[in-house]
């Protein structure tokens, strides 16, 4: 059942962008803070920013993605941070060579 889910996740084109602008991070977005992107993740602000949509579209792909396990989150203060899951992608890419 957690493959349907992370199917579903995947299944538009902003939600594959964020996972792609994800997979380098310090590359994909520029600095606003002194957080190591690649450890830490990306704020949904920069996020939004980026992505050029609105903040409550960006959070609600970022939730989808968070609870596919595609995403894991850290906040820190009044922002919450996102970074890819790549034990969980790792697996889904496993699943597909294996059973699709």
């Amino acid at each position: 059942m957690e493959n349907v889910k992370i199917l579903k996740a995947l299944a538009h084109p902003t939600r594959l962008h964020i996972l792609s602008l994800l997979k380098s991070p310090a590359q994909s977005f520029t600095a606003c803070n002194n957080l190591d992107k690649n450890a830490v993740g990306i704020c949904v602000q920069e996020m939004t920013i980026v992505l050029n949509i609105s903040q409550s579209t960006t959070s609600q792909h970022l939730s989808i993605l968070h609870d596919a396990g595609l995403l894991t989150s850290t906040k820190i203060g009044k922002y919450t941070y996102f970074k890819r899951n790549e034990k969980t992608i790792q697996h889904f890419a496993e699943f597909v060579s294996k059973e699709i």
